[in-house]
């Protein structure tokens, strides 16, 4: 992994041979210190527990409410040296400003 993501969001459901769990440690076990956050509609303690046991940083829950993942994203950064300047977030064409929340 060459580049550097301010955060990883990422589904608990991911389809595919590898799991959210596993690719979670692998994505650690290669140093990298980049927030996750999981979203998953199993809202129950034992999944929560591991994938935090895993490596994620946050767990919210589906539905998700934009408000409350952009919260918890600015949480980590300000606790992460990962997110200081990130000023904008992008996601293919899509981009939010977070000075200006457009």
């Amino acid at each position: 992994m060459a580049r550097q993501w301010d955060v990883i969001i990422v589904d608990a459901a991911l389809p595919g041979a590898m799991s959210t769990l596993e690719l979670i440690r692998a994505i650690r076990s290669v140093g990298h210190l980049t927030p996750i956050i999981v979203i998953s509609d199993l809202g129950c303690p034992e999944h929560i527990v591991r994938a935090l046991q895993s490596g994620a940083h946050d767990y919210v829950a589906k539905p998700v409410v934009m408000i409350e993942l952009i919260a918890r994203m600015e949480a980590l950064w300000r606790r992460t040296a990962c997110g200081m300047y990130a000023l904008q977030l992008r996601v293919d064409d899509l981009m939010l400003d977070v000075g200006t929340m457009r």
